[in-house]
C-alpha cells in the first residue's frame, strides 16, 4: 500500500533505523518542487525528469544512501525492518475492509458490463461486415471490377475504448490471385472512386453526408459499365448533392445540372480557367456530342439527345 512520509532534507543521509528502504512503484505519485528527483550513491545516479513526476516507473533507495530531493514529501511504499510507520489516514483505510471490498466489487461489475457491451458490439460488427462485403461485391461486378474482392477486417484493439474492442479496416484486391490489402494503400484513383461509389450505393439509406464528390470514377470504363456508373450516381443524387468530374458522355447525361470547365489564354498570356453552367437542352446536347465524337455533327447531336432522354427515364 502506498504511504506518504517525510523525505530527508537535501543532502541528508538515510541510515538504518530511520528508513530501511523506499520503493517508488509505477503509478505512485511523487510531488516535487525541484525539476529533478535524484538518487545518488557510489553505484546509482538515477534522474527523473519533471515531466514524469507522478508516474515514476521505479526508483529504489536503500539504507545508507544519500538522497538529494527538493520536496519534503513523496508517496512511497515502505519495506523491511525499520520502515516508516504508515500515516494515520492509511491506517484508517486499512481498518475499513468492507468499503474496499465493496469498491472492488463495483469495479469488477463495471468491467464485466463493459466487456459484455463490447462483445455485443463486436458481434454486431461481424454481422454487418458480412452483409456489407456481399452487397459491395455485387456492386463492383456491375462497375467493371469483375474479380475484385472487398472485405471488412476487424482488427482487435489493445484495450477496450470508446469505439469498442476493435477497429474496422477496408481490404481490397483488384485482381484474382492478389492478396487482400488495405484499400487506401493499394487502390488506384479510378478503383478507389468506384469502390467508394459501390459503398455509398450500398449504404445510401444510412449515410448522412450531404455532399459526395467523385473524380476519375470513369477511369478505364465505357459503354454499359459507364451507364451503370451513371445510374448509381443518379440514384445517390436523390439523397445527396453529388459532384462528378467526368469525360464520358454516358455518365454526364445523367446529371441534373452541367458545369463546363474551360481553359483559354488570358490577356496577359497566361491560361485562365473558367466555369459556366449549360442551361439549355441544346447547350447540354452540344457538349455531350463533343465529348463523344470530338466535334458537333448532326448525328452526334441526335445521339446526345437520345442519351439525355434515356437518362431521364
Amino acid at each position: 500500500m502506498a504511504t506518504t512520509i517525510k523525505m530527508p532534507q537535501l543532502g541528508e543521509s538515510v541510515t538504518e533505523g530511520t528508513i530501511e528502504r523506499w520503493l517508488v512503484k509505477e503509478g505512485d505519485t511523487v510531488e516535487q518542487y525541484d525539476p529533478l528527483f535524484e538518487v545518488v550513491t557510489d553505484k546509482v545516479n538515477a534522474e527523473v525528469p519533471a515531466e514524469v513526476a507522478g508516474k515514476i516507473t521505479k526508483i529504489m533507495v536503500a539504507d545508507g544512501e544519500t538522497v538529494k530531493v527538493g520536496t519534503p514529501l513523496a508517496e512511497i511504499e515502505t519495506n523491511g525492518a525499520g520502515a516508516a510507520e504508515a500515516p494515520a489516514e492509511d491506517a484508517a483505510t486499512a481498518a475499513r475492509p468492507d468499503e474496499v471490498s465493496a469498491a472492488e466489487a463495483e469495479r469488477d461489475s463495471a468491467r464485466a458490463d463493459l466487456e459484455a457491451a463490447a462483445a455485443r458490439l463486436t458481434e454486431a460488427r461481424r454481422g454487418a461486415a458480412k452483409r456489407m462485403q456481399k452487397a459491395v461485391a455485387g456492386e463492383l461486378a456491375g462497375l467493371r471490377l469483375e474479380g475484385a474482392r472487398f472485405e471488412v477486417a476487424l482488427q482487435p484493439a489493445s484495450a477496450i475504448g470508446v469505439s469498442g474492442a476493435e477497429g474496422a479496416e477496408m481490404m481490397f484486391s483488384a485482381n484474382p490471385g492478389e492478396p487482400l490489402q488495405p484499400l487506401a494503400r493499394v487502390a488506384s484513383g479510378g478503383e478507389l472512386a468506384r469502390v467508394m461509389l459501390a459503398i455509398k450505393t450500398v449504404g445510401a439509406d444510412a449515410d448522412r453526408l450531404p455532399t459526395l464528390v467523385f473524380d476519375e470514377v470513369d477511369a478505364g470504363i465505357g459503354g454499359e459499365a459507364a451507364i451503370q456508373v451513371g445510374l448509381r450516381l443518379k440514384a445517390l443524387g436523390a439523397r445527396h448533392q453529388v459532384l462528378v468530374v467526368t469525360h464520358l458522355a454516358q455518365i454526364a447525361a445523367f446529371a441534373d445540372h452541367h458545369l463546363l470547365v474551360e481553359k483559354s489564354p488570358g490577356p496577359d498570356g497566361r491560361n485562365v480557367v473558367s466555369v459556366r453552367e449549360l442551361t439549355s437542352s441544346d447547350d447540354r446536347a452540344r457538349e455531350l456530342a463533343r465529348m463523344m465524337s470530338g466535334g458537333v455533327t448532326p448525328k452526334a447531336m441526335a445521339r446526345a439527345h437520345e442519351l439525355m432522354d434515356e437518362a431521364g427515364r
